[in-house]
């Protein structure tokens, strides 16, 4: 300590006191490492250190070295010697190593832990679906296409949001794939096709007679009867489309 004093010409005195503290003109040394990027572990939302990877050292014998961490995770104890076995929360943590030497210290070491989350979610899919068509129609109407439901490692369930290719609830006969799409907060991207199948299980009608059906040779050099349009041919109808209509005498629509 250094004590001042100050004596005016009245003999009046003041005193003032300083303390010098001499440490040694070179820090202690700390090799420092650049920021670092980390995926979540699996199913977690957050990193679990890898033994010291995280850790730095000194070069000044006899230094202890100390860190902090502040943003996205603190630890508990507020400080420590080691990183090994911390669990950082995903987001950006930044750690502050300090390192001393008796008197000095040096607490220039600060890098960033950045933990990202690019596991997809799990997504429970709606089941593929088959149906008939409406009674006396071409399509199936009123179809429910369902709702996916999803775990995510890091959203809550209401998080994840779905998308589809068509919102429609009527469906053609036939098959329609319907592309989903689910996305977390975090923009990982999962697909699924889901298939709807109609099916046309009405048969086609058939406006079959019962009457027999005669007809008189058109002259006497003719020992047959032509038939004129369609006269012997039944109607027919059918909810979607006639695919082909045919008789055991000509093969074809037509009896003439």
């Amino acid at each position: 300590d250094v004590v001042w004093t100050i004596t005016d010409n009245t003999d009046k005195v003041t005193t003032c006191t300083t303390t010098i503290t001499i440490n040694s003109d070179d820090p202690p040394s700390v090799t420092c490492k650049g920021n670092q990027t980390r995926s979540t572990d699996l199913d977690a939302c957050s990193y679990s250190t890898q033994g010291t990877e995280f850790d730095v050292t000194s070069t000044t014998p006899g230094a202890t070295l100390t860190y902090t961490l502040s943003g996205a995770t603190v630890d508990a104890s507020g400080t420590g010697t080691s990183l090994s076995g911390i669990v950082f929360n995903k987001g950006t943590t930044t750690v502050t190593w300090t390192v001393t030497n008796g008197g000095d210290s040096n607490a220039c070491c600060t890098f960033n832990v950045y933990v990202w989350d690019d596991q997809e979610p799990v997504i429970s899919w709606p089941a593929d679906i088959v149906e008939n068509v409406d009674n006396g129609g071409c399509t199936a109407t009123g179809v429910d296409l369902g709702t996916p439901t999803a775990i995510d490692n890091c959203d809550a369930p209401a998080e994840v949001n779905y998308s589809k290719s068509t919102s429609s609830t009527s469906f053609d006969v036939g098959v329609t794939n319907v592309y989903w799409e689910a996305i977390d907060t975090r923009g990982n991207e999962v697909f699924h096709t889901q298939t709807v199948t109609i099916t046309d299980n009405i048969d086609p009608v058939i406006d079959c007679p019962v009457t027999t059906y005669y007809r008189e040779y058109r002259n006497v050099y003719t020992s047959y009867y032509s038939i004129i349009g369609s006269e012997f041919t039944p109607s027919v109808s059918d909810n979607c489309q006639i695919a082909s209509y045919s008789n055991d005498l000509t093969g074809s629509g037509y009896l003439n």
